[in-house]
């Protein structure tokens, strides 16, 4: 009994160590948008943000600044709404007893009655890799889209400014924006 519940435990420690790396992702293109740089005024601003809000904060520009990118942010947010759902439970829903067992069942409000929803191991495990799939997939959060993200909302600043102020983003040590230099 002692032994599930320790694993319980580290796979909770593990799933919401990916889940906080994921929204540090959120912030940070939350601060591009609005200072285009991660920095501390964007941490500050934005760190208090629910996820929700930060998905919505990042939709708004992409729909009305960068419609190009709409339909792969669109699965992207869909799958963090999926993974916030989730935590809910996990973060929320856990009564002590039940770190125990497997599966672990957790009881959260909705709509004026109580949901159960129980989890197993390899349910918590999954959680956990389509973390890491948002963030670092292909199109994940760290990975292609970022770079692409990046790229047009430099570009959109810099058309915006003269020379002296201009942006130049570049991956790997090359110049990806219009602006070279």
């Amino acid at each position: 009994m002692y032994h599930k519940q320790q694993e319980n435990y580290q796979l909770l420690g593990e799933f919401l160590k990916a889940f906080s790396e994921m929204e540090t992702r959120l912030i940070l293109y939350c601060s591009v948008i609005k200072y285009l740089a991660y920095c501390q005024e964007g941490l500050d601003k934005f760190a208090p943000y629910t996820i929700s809000q930060r998905l919505d904060y990042i939709s708004v520009f992409i729909d009305e600044d960068l419609p190009e990118l709409k339909n792969e942010w669109t699965k992207i947010r869909g799958r963090i709404k999926t993974v916030n759902e989730e935590r809910r439970y996990l973060v929320h829903g856990i009564g002590r007893t039940s770190m125990y067992t497997d599966p672990i069942t957790t009881f959260i409000p909705k709509k004026g009655t109580t949901i159960t929803k129980e989890f197993k191991t390899v349910d918590i495990k999954k959680l956990i890799n389509e973390i890491y799939e948002i963030c670092t997939g292909d199109n994940g959060l760290e990975g292609e889209f970022q770079n692409i993200f990046c790229t047009r909302r430099y570009d959109l600043y810099n058309d915006q400014i003269d020379n002296s102020q201009k942006i130049i983003y570049q991956i790997n040590g090359v110049p990806v924006t219009k602006f070279k230099g």
